[in-house]
């Protein structure tokens, strides 16, 4: 799970009211295994090309709330 200094870092962020957004991160690994993507006070975002495909670099897993745009085939116009 979380390390405790990014929960009690979590805590005292949503206590101010703001939302923290982080990478899922480069290495073609599970956030399951990361800090702080894998916090359940995170939103945690993973890259995705212009494919629509996750990048091959992407850290992937069920805790990754979102994808965007980040990296993979270039297309041209």
């Amino acid at each position: 799970g979380p390390a405790a200094l990014d929960v009690a870092y979590a805590e005292v962020v949503e206590a101010l009211g703001v939302s923290v957004v982080t990478s899922a991160g480069n290495r073609s690994d599970d956030v399951v295994f990361t800090s702080p993507e894998n916090g359940s006070r995170v939103l945690t975002v993973g890259a995705i090309g212009a494919d629509d495909a996750v990048s091959s670099f992407s850290n992937t897993g069920w805790l990754v709330d979102v994808v965007a745009p980040g990296g993979g085939p270039e297309q041209t116009p």
